[in-house]
């Protein structure tokens, strides 16, 4: 299926994971797959996230609900960051959800 030793944020796991196409549920399936690596990056995983962009509003609007005034969700990667892997994977599982239901 993958390797678990091959960085996630190479444009082969892009490839690897099909996040260059945007279908039902592909973005977010790739980020779960993704955050179960060992050797995951905020950075690759952000890189992913934005690829699908009602999820990362979504991560976006989780990280500014949880800062405070001092804090700035200026991109995806800072709310990657903010959030936490967990979190990210939980928003990806309901987008999931949402999109297989959408379609009854």
């Amino acid at each position: 299926m993958f390797r678990r030793n091959q960085p996630s944020n190479t444009p082969s796991a892009i490839r690897l994971f099909g996040t260059r196409r945007s279908g039902q549920g592909l973005v977010a399936a790739s980020v779960m797959r993704l955050i179960a690596l060992p050797n995951v990056t905020m950075s690759g995983l952000a890189r992913v996230v934005e690829r699908d962009p009602l999820l990362a509003r979504r991560v976006r609007d989780a990280a500014r609900s949880r800062s405070n005034s001092q804090l700035r969700v200026r991109t995806t990667l800072d709310a990657v960051t903010m959030v936490g892997l967990r979190e990210v994977e939980r928003l990806a599982q309901e987008q999931v959800g949402r999109r297989r239901y959408a379609n009854c």
